[in-house]
């Protein structure tokens, strides 16, 4: 069921970065005066949760439940880093994300931005999580 729930975050969080990044990116180019430029179809909502909800996923190659060495864990990240790139570059492809090289590296920018935003809020996520856990072993302990 955690593993669900982490999913399900990790969907909003990664939906809700992407959201932000492509209002900053519009805001640009209404300040520049090229707003008529940018514009989103009518399907990118879909495809942003679909992209959000994939890559959320990944995170079953992740090694939580086991103990590894701290090479493992680099190597473990690097790969989800790397399958969550192929997935968004693969639904920036078939949404028309990018275009040309600058489009297709602002969305691997973008990309970058939101992977480490949702690493933050999920060890946010999982700190809070601990944080309710001792208070209520402390609680316990405080009655016997």
């Amino acid at each position: 069921m955690k593993k669900w729930i982490d999913i399900f975050h990790q969907t909003l969080m990664a939906s809700t970065g992407i959201l932000f990044l492509l209002g900053i990116e519009g805001g640009i180019y209404f300040l520049i005066g090229n707003g008529d430029c940018f514009s989103l179809a009518w399907y990118q909502p879909l495809a942003i949760l679909l992209t959000g909800f994939l890559c959320s996923l990944a995170i079953h190659i992740l090694p939580f439940d086991r103990e590894v060495s701290k090479r493992a864990w680099i190597i473990y990240i690097a790969v989800h880093f790397l399958i969550n790139l192929s997935i968004v570059l693969l639904m920036g492809y078939l949404a028309g994300w990018y275009e040309d090289c600058v489009s297709f590296l602002i969305t691997v920018s973008f990309y970058i931005i939101i992977y480490a935003f949702v690493w933050a809020g999920m060890i946010w996520f999982g700190k809070h999580e601990e944080r309710i856990i001792n208070q209520a072993l402390a609680k316990m302990h405080d009655e016997e």
